[in-house]
């Protein structure tokens, strides 16, 4: 790709995999930057999957340039011309099944895909493992804040069985004592790493690149599946963090009431704002389906609940309290 002061050349590799791109040669002055990619790369219907900073292997000087070099060529153009490198100004949509796949005792290195079922997750955490030391310590760190929170783990370790991104390799995880396989601690685990990895490493990016992102809406149906009560609910603050830096929306499915008070608990605190924040109740009646929009006050009461919302919860407490149906 020529550009008026300069040029940009992909060439493709078999060996590599899909995720890395490497920055062949380049000369600063000229303006000139030789890439190599994967066949795959080349077959992506946007380009703007090139430029990426994170799909780069390393922060040499000439990956620094040639992200500056974008940069700067970015400036001259109309902001209503689609720029195909500015990937960050476009919207992002990322989701999740209401089930995550399963975990393995050790995983086998393969092309990564994009997996609504977060099967992809394990080879994208080795990757970030083996060649961004600085954003995995940060994903790491943040991770592991969440496991102390939730109860859920104490530490994440990627133990890899070769010298190589080719080679096998484990994911373990330390409740108490000693690490432990992932296939070996509680299936929440391995249900909840693939919703954590995607809404916590938007913003590591952002933070390591200095780099404004694309607005990032995330669809999670169900995330609260195999968590216990107290990890339920911190997912919710934790998702209420998120949402108040102000780059990340989410639309959750959720039976869970524990993320939903939770959530209500953040408005009270202060820490979202209630505007910020909508509850949609979807009740059924016959053939149809009502819609509510429930929202809250300063102090997270909820305005606008229709009469049967929590209805059955309620019948509930009054039999275990011996009143009659």
């Amino acid at each position: 790709m020529k550009l008026t002061d300069g040029e940009i050349i992909v060439r493709s590799e078999d060996a590599m995999g899909r995720r890395e791109l490497r920055l062949d040669s380049f000369d600063e002055q000229q303006n000139h930057y030789k890439i190599i990619c994967g066949n795959d790369v080349l077959n992506e219907p946007s380009f703007s999957f090139f430029v990426y900073p994170y799909f780069f292997m390393n922060e040499s000087k000439g990956e620094i340039a040639f992200h500056k070099y974008l940069d700067k060529i970015s400036e001259k153009f109309e902001e209503s011309i689609y720029r195909p490198w500015d990937v960050f100004k476009t919207l992002s949509v990322f989701s999740t099944s209401p089930i995550r796949s399963q975990p393995k005792r050790t995983y086998d290195p393969a092309r990564e895909f994009d997996d609504p079922e977060g099967s992809d997750i394990p080879m994208y955490l080795m990757r970030i493992e083996a060649i961004q030391k600085k954003e995995w310590e940060k994903l790491k760190q943040q991770l592991i804040e969440f496991g102390t929170s939730s109860g859920l783990f104490q530490d994440i370790k990627i133990k890899n069985f070769g010298h190589s991104l080719g080679g096998p390799f484990q994911l373990q995880f330390k409740i108490r004592g000693p690490t432990s396989n992932i296939i070996d601690v509680g299936y929440g685990v391995s249900q909840i790493l693939p919703i954590l990895v995607q809404v916590l490493y938007p913003s590591i990016i952002q933070e390591s690149r200095q780099t404004h992102i694309s607005p990032i809406y995330s669809l999670l149906q169900q995330p609260e599946i195999h968590l216990h009560p107290r990890a339920q609910a911190e997912f919710s603050s934790l998702l209420a963090k998120l949402a108040n830096q102000g780059n990340q929306s989410f639309i959750i499915e959720t039976h869970s009431d524990y993320m939903i008070d939770r959530a209500r608990i953040e408005i009270r605190k202060g820490n979202i704002k209630p505007e910020d924040v909508s509850l949609i109740y979807f009740e059924p009646k016959g053939n149809i389906v009502n819609v509510h929009n429930i929202g809250f006050d300063k102090m997270a009461n909820m305005i606008g609940v229709p009469p049967h919302y929590g209805k059955f919860f309620l019948k509930e407490t009054n039999r275990l309290m011996g009143f009659e149906d």
